[in-house]
């Protein structure tokens, strides 16, 4: 997990929070988003306890509370990797698709999104991972196509 560092990524987060609001109250947020960026940059890396927060269990955390269950018999997986992995996962998806033991979906984004629910920075929190380019809304109609095809055949 890496703090967002390009002004143009920070962008997004300045739009949505500051919605309706004054340019005096935007460049507060930007420049108030700016140094908490700052202090991360530096308390992440050494694990730190600032503001009475664990920074590096925190960071662990939230590999540790990023949403990984299943539901409705539908597993639903962010991963990383190279150009060659995706296309050797796509090809053994495929065969098992033939096979007729599963149906699946895939969508590959250059980068990914993570949206959190903190109750509380020492542990309560969740985290749901998702592509950039609404990685699981386009794998999921590419599942469907392969549901009906799969059924249409039977």
């Amino acid at each position: 997990m890496q703090l967002a560092r390009s002004n143009d990524k920070l962008a997004s987060e300045v739009r949505v929070r500051t919605s309706g609001r004054t340019r005096l109250y935007r460049a507060w947020y930007w420049l108030r988003l700016k140094i908490q960026m700052a202090i991360g940059r530096f308390v992440f890396p050494r694990h730190m306890r600032f503001g009475g927060v664990d920074w590096g269990r925190y960071q662990r955390g939230a590999v540790t509370n990023t949403d990984f269950r299943k539901f409705d018999d539908v597993l639903r997986h962010i991963l990383a990797g190279t150009a060659r992995q995706r296309q050797e996962l796509a090809g053994y998806l495929e065969g098992e698709f033939e096979k007729g033991r599963l149906v699946y979906g895939l969508c590959a984004a250059p980068a990914a999104v993570m949206t959190c629910l903190i109750f509380n920075r020492d542990g309560e929190h969740v985290h749901f991972v998702d592509g950039v380019d609404g990685g699981y809304a386009k794998a999921t109609t590419q599942m469907k196509q392969r549901s009906t095809h799969l059924t249409a055949e039977s």
